[in-house]
């Protein structure tokens, strides 16, 4: 996914920030004006085939994808300033010197990617130049700016850094990888921190942490989907890091006036709640003296053999309870130690774990020869004489919805499985239709692809 086909010998440009409509005419009418084009690939997923948002145009001439670069890069497509520049075999000795990319933050939401290349190309030749767009489109507050020389991007850093761009003085200074800081300090090091107050700058969250070290890094972001703000602070040791969140996390960041109006609301409420209790009471509370009672008999008769399982289950509620407890109100300060890659890996591949869909219980078998018209339902007919179906599907072709001809049943035993394929396999079923062809669906890692030949090895190879 994202490849693209082989284009050694060719002039190959990657065009970026794509809008997901953008498609390989589009982008031939783009380019096509600047010299003979070989091909266009716009990179999509395997699965969906939706664009990725990147493409790569191939041209005969490095002349002329040297010029197309030069006239439109930053220029619109469907809404969106592209991004171009030259794949990675077509740059030479200007790939990867981390020490020239450098990191721009605090812009104001007017600037785009080719306003902050206009600002640095002045210090020296610009390999890539990128404003982070969050998933509306709109800018996140920070940038990267990769140059071809370690000189070009020191120029940049002290020429540029507090300056003002776009109304808002920015901070310029060596990109430093994540990760890269995480190993080098052990990990420790990084705080995260949510619940930003809205009046809170960079340089506002940078002189509260550093009352507790020294601060090497921070950034403030916006999330566009909850209009909450959260951030990351690096310190020099992870000392420092400790301190600042036993002595931040929790802070209630309210003024008195906040705190006493957001207590007179709690207590109305409780006074209506309260209200609609009593109107509701005496009702409620003759219903619940009985049922208590059923439940005092039934934990009666039970007690004996189940009182060590009663005992778990409630300690097990209380430690649910304290965790909920747990969660920072949105007007508390909420600091915490960043997560490592690795963790993040790690709790990214549980996420995906708990999202798969239970494996399904039963037999499968592989029912072709169907019919267009077949439908769930009318498959799950064919087949529930046999025994209970815990599945069913009539795989469909999604432009016609038609049935593609062939479909899955899974019965709950294999005696049931065995006798569905006696009796249905080869047996003609629909007028017109070829007879069904019935069989055990192989498991995955099984059959065609387990390994085992049919021959017995007496091949003639290389002889």
């Amino acid at each position: 996914m994202g490849s693209g086909p082989d284009t050694s010998g060719l002039a190959t440009l990657y065009v970026g920030d794509l809008h997901s409509d953008v498609n390989e005419t589009i982008l031939q009418e783009k380019f096509m004006p600047f010299g003979a084009i070989a091909m266009i690939h716009v990179c999509r997923d395997s699965v969906t085939r939706r664009s990725l948002g990147y493409a790569y145009v191939n041209f005969y001439s490095r002349a002329d994808a040297q010029q197309a670069l030069e006239k439109l890069n930053y220029t619109d497509i469907r809404g969106r300033a592209c991004r171009i520049m030259w794949n990675r075999k077509d740059r030479g000795k200007a790939i990867g010197n981390p020490e020239a990319n450098i990191f721009v933050k605090n812009l104001d939401p007017s600037v785009d990617s080719r306003v902050l290349y206009e600002t640095f190309t002045m210090f020296g030749n610009i390999i890539s130049c990128k404003v982070s767009l969050d998933s509306t489109g709109m800018s996140r507050g920070y940038g990267f700016v990769q140059y071809e020389s370690e000189d070009a991007a020191k120029q940049a850093i002290e020429r540029v850094n507090g300056q003002t761009i776009g109304g808002r003085q920015v901070y310029v200074g060596p990109f430093i990888k994540r990760d890269k800081h995480e190993d080098s300090q052990g990990g420790e090091v990084s705080v995260h921190i949510r619940n930003i107050p809205p009046t809170w700058d960079d340089e506002k969250v940078v002189e509260i942490f550093r009352e507790f070290g020294e601060v090497v890094f921070s950034l403030v972001l916006n999330d566009s989907r909850s209009d909450r703000r959260y951030g990351f602070v690096n310190f020099k040791d992870a000392e420092a890091a400790a301190k600042a969140i036993e002595a931040l996390h929790g802070k209630d960041l309210r003024t008195d006036e906040e705190r006493a109006a957001m207590e007179e609301e709690e207590s109305k409420k409780k006074e209506a709640q309260a209200e609609e209790g009593a109107a509701e009471g005496e009702a409620a509370e003759k219903d619940e003296e009985k049922e208590k009672e059923k439940e005092r008999q039934k934990a009666k008769e039970k007690e004996k053999e189940k009182e060590g399982a009663g005992e778990e289950k409630q300690e097990g509620k209380g430690e649910g309870e304290e965790e909920a407890g747990k969660r920072t109100p949105v007007y508390c300060l909420s600091v915490s130690r960043s997560k490592t890659r690795a963790e993040r890996d790690l709790e990214a591949n549980r996420r995906r774990e708990a999202a798969r869909p239970p494996e399904r219980e039963g037999i499968k078998l592989v029912v072709r020869n169907l019919p267009v018209d077949v439908s769930d339902d009318s498959l799950k007919a064919l087949f529930s004489e046999f025994g209970t179906v815990t599945d069913i599907k009539a795989v469909i072709d999604r432009p016609s919805g038609e049935c593609k001809g062939y479909g899955f049943v899974r019965l709950s035993t294999t005696e049931q499985a065995n006798a569905a394929v006696a009796a249905m396999n080869g047996k003609e079923v629909f007028a017109g239709q070829a007879p069904l062809n019935v069989s055990l669906a192989s498991e995955k890692g099984k059959g065609k692809g387990d390994g085992k030949g049919k021959g017995k090895g007496k091949g003639k190879g290389g002889k």
